[in-house]
């Protein structure tokens, strides 16, 4: 793909989900703010009363968020076995962290963040995009839907769907950096 194309589309995206930001705070009744499907609500509610469902749901989006990430600021199609490893017993140390203090897991997450990709030999311009971009997503996301954020008592399932645009961002980042690499 030509790199003026790609870097055109990639503008366009960004315009696109700063507009529905802005839209998002300034006409908040014209965009869904929250899931009310019933069928949802119950799986959801289903994922946080079973600790075996709701601990397997919470490391598969612990683990697609530092997969796209690290693949993004790696520039990396995939990451490889150790790597993996590396990132389910960081998700498992931040679980156990959850049992000390919330605070604790954040730190290790953010953390971890910033670290993983060095460890990975990533670049720091990369990592000091994508990691901004993806803090700053989520600060928007969760302050204009006014969610708390440390939810210690929300759905689970509702939360990843209201939060999905935090997705979108390091999916845009994974694609981009992998065509800007080759």
């Amino acid at each position: 793909m030509n790199k003026k194309v790609l870097k055109t589309m990639f503008a366009l995206v960004i315009v696109f989900l700063l507009a529905y930001y802005i839209l998002k705070i300034f006409f908040p009744e014209q965009f869904v703010l929250s899931v009310e499907n019933g069928t949802i609500i119950v799986i959801g509610e289903y994922i946080d009363n079973n600790a075996w469902a709701y601990y397997l749901f919470g490391i598969a989006t612990s683990f697609l968020t530092y997969w796209l990430y690290l693949c993004a600021v790696c520039r990396k199609w995939y990451l490889n076995w150790w790597q993996c490893l590396i990132v389910l017993a960081v998700i498992g140390v931040s679980i156990g962290f959850t049992f000390i203090d919330v605070n604790l897991c954040s730190a290790l997450s953010y953390t971890s963040l910033i670290l993983l990709p060095f460890l990975f030999k990533a670049q720091l311009k990369p990592v000091a995009i994508v990691f901004t971009v993806h803090v700053f997503a989520q600060f928007l996301t969760t302050s204009i839907r006014n969610i708390p954020i440390f939810i210690a008592y929300y759905n689970s399932l509702v939360f990843a769907l209201v939060t999905l645009e935090c997705y979108f961002w390091l999916l845009l980042f994974y694609l981009y950096f992998n065509y800007k690499g080759e």
